[in-house]
């Protein structure tokens, strides 16, 4: 059978990058990615290992980190 991801885990690491985050995860899970002013942007089902997320240049609260994505 197939485990659901977790409900929300902190990334094990963040960092912006042109365009987009890197995201890297040591357990599957669900991750939001906010505004600064709170409000949800997207909902990542993220599995173990690095992903990139494009995102367009602003700044956001992923896994509990501010970073700002540049064009």
């Amino acid at each position: 059978s197939v485990d659901a991801p977790k409900q929300t885990a902190q990334a094990t690491h963040v960092s912006a990058t042109k365009g987009g985050l890197n995201l890297t995860v040591s357990d599957s899970c669900q991750m939001p990615v906010y505004l600064l002013d709170g409000a949800l942007v997207k909902m990542l089902s993220l599995e173990t290992g690095t992903h990139f997320v494009s995102l367009p240049q602003g700044r956001y609260v992923v896994g509990g980190q501010v970073v700002a994505v540049a064009r």
